[in-house]
């Protein structure tokens, strides 16, 4: 059984003062569990201390990391061996406990999910990785119950046995990763909270401890992976998640369980692992960031003014936030589709994704970025809901109305919900607005007309107290694109007609201008024209649609 509260806890501590003032031990990088309901055991969480995720850095010049190539005396990680090989083999050892069989099938399934696992990769990488699993010659009989390794979660303990069972067969010279697929099923789907004896799936290293085998190879990591899921699960989103940590990605769930995460079921490394019917089966593309950390895609950044600007498939669009340009603070955006054939199949929805990436936690190389708020990458839910980001957490890990557009939510820009400010809650100038979406599918096409940089900004407020005199009054703002002087004209049009006198009021600041006018009788369209001047130069401003509501 799993240790008491109490002990667990001040365990926790303990362990966690230790790794941190005396470098070393192990790491886990977890599966995220099927059940809202349930978390990650606390004993899988203290061997991932503040500052312990910089071994994952792929950075040039980077030191040994997590993830090492196996064969070479150097220790190179495999981000850095990456760079150089295209090719990937994988040795997997199938155990079994003196108390659990693999099933009959068992040993054929894992290597035809893995198969599977390997066409995931090459597909999300664009055929930059190619990925060969080697099923170990036969199943190895571990002389140990399973509980011997899942009540504890003895990660280092399966590995070292796995390692010795079959290094007599095995030559690990030949392999750059090992894997250990065992009998029975993944803790991360078992419906119980804890208590069981199963195993929970997860990517393990140690910097302070390797397995030696007869060929002069140290393990020093290894993916865990079970032969069964419950529920009907499929393993195969487990199994792609935690070869993600592998390859060097972070779990982009919030591990601590205080919120969703910020991705939830729109990444493989938050719980798009659980995407399709059965759950699992169909896992979720890679977010961008993490296929661009891994240098299978660049972003093409959008820097000027496009109308009707068509997303193509397979592209991802960056528009920097901060105004000096530093990359700090950006949108990222692109075009998902549901794919019938496809492992995009089981996401929620489609449509245009909208990022948020706060490039501040990409330094940090945390196991787990999106733990905090803001988090490394969050998706900016058209709906204007903050399921994926609330705190204590929704449980709610995606929806049909997050991507663009949804009902009316067909603009993104500084006053619209989600907003388009920085980090920092400023004006980014940023805005993709009358996002349109037309068929579904493959042959889906998303446009927008966009805007990267500084202009003017308008928006309709259906209650604006300005003053006693002006209460419940239509109320336009516009912000211009540079300052006016006092010689400003404002003019109103619109398909609708108003009711009342339009009266002109600067802001105390001098940056707003708000045109006020009445309620008009009937729905319609409404756009203003704002034009001064500024050092001698007019300034004029662009009609825009503005909608009554």
């Amino acid at each position: 059984m799993r240790l008491n509260k109490n002990l667990t806890i001040a365990l926790f501590f303990l362990i966690y003062f230790l790794t941190t003032f005396f470098p070393g031990g192990a790491a886990f990088a977890v599966a995220p569990p099927l059940d809202v309901q349930k978390a990650v055991p606390p004993d899988l969480l203290p061997a991932n201390p503040r500052g312990y995720g910089a071994m994952i850095s792929p950075a040039a010049g980077a030191g040994r990391s997590v993830f090492y190539s196996m064969g070479d005396g150097a220790g190179v990680n495999l981000v850095e061996y990456l760079k150089t090989n295209n090719n990937v083999s994988i040795i997997v050892i199938a155990v079994e406990f003196s108390d659990v069989k693999m099933t009959p099938s068992g040993f054929a399934g894992i290597n035809s999910m893995l198969g599977e696992m390997c066409r995931f990769f090459s597909q999300q990488s664009n055929q930059k990785l190619n990925l060969t699993a080697y099923p170990s010659p036969r199943v190895y009989k571990l002389n140990n119950t399973m509980g011997r390794y899942g009540n504890s979660d003895d990660a280092e303990a399966l590995v070292r046995d796995a390692v010795a069972a079959c290094d007599a067969e095995v030559d690990f010279s030949k392999y750059q990763c090992v894997m250990v697929a065992h009998a029975g099923y993944g803790d991360e789907t078992n419906p119980s909270d804890y208590g069981t004896s199963d195993i929970w799936s997860k990517y393990w290293y140690s910097s302070g401890y390797s397995v030696s085998t007869a060929d002069g190879v140290s393990v020093s990591g290894a993916t865990i992976v079970p032969e069964l899921e419950y529920e009907g699960v499929s393993p195969l989103g487990v199994i792609c998640h935690e070869f993600g940590h592998q390859l060097g990605l972070p779990d982009l769930y919030d591990t601590s369980y205080s919120t969703e995460g910020g991705i939830g079921r729109w990444s493989l490394m938050a719980t798009g692992a659980y995407n399709g019917v059965p759950r699992g089966s169909r896992p979720a593309f890679l977010d961008p960031w993490c296929r661009k950390r891994l240098g299978w895609i660049e972003y093409e950044k959008l820097t000027g003014d496009y109308r009707d600007f068509n997303f193509e498939s397979g592209r991802v669009y960056q528009i920097v936030a901060d105004a000096a340009g530093s990359e700090q603070d950006y949108f990222l955006l692109e075009k998902r589709f549901k794919d019938p054939a496809g492992y995009d199949a089981g996401l929620p929805s489609e449509g245009l994704l909208i990022y948020h990436v706060n490039a501040v936690r990409e330094r940090e190389n945390s196991l787990s970025p999106n733990n905090y708020s803001p988090g490394l990458i969050w998706l900016m839910c058209a709906n204007g809901k903050d399921h994926l980001t609330v705190s204590p957490r929704s449980k709610i890990r995606g929806l049909e109305t997050d991507p663009y557009p949804s009902g009316d939510s067909r603009d993104f820009y500084f006053y619209s919900l989600p907003s388009s400010k920085t980090w920092g809650g400023i004006d980014s100038g940023v805005a993709v607005r009358n996002i349109r979406k037309t068929s579904g599918g493959a042959s889906m096409i998303v446009t927008a007309d966009i805007y990267s940089g500084a202009r003017a900004e308008k928006f309709f407020a259906a209650a604006l107290f300005l003053a006693p005199g002006l209460a419940n009054r239509a109320v336009l703002i516009v912000k211009p694109r540079s300052g006016v002087t006092d010689g400003v004209t404002a003019v109103f049009n619109g398909d609708a007609s108003a009711a009342g006198t339009q009266k002109l009021i600067k802001s105390s600041d001098g940056r707003y201008y708000y045109l006020i006018f009445g309620v008009p009788a009937g729905a319609g369209r409404v756009s203003a024209t704002l034009s001064g001047s500024r050092a001698g130069e007019a300034v004029n401003v662009s009609e825009e649609n503005i909608f009554y509501y």
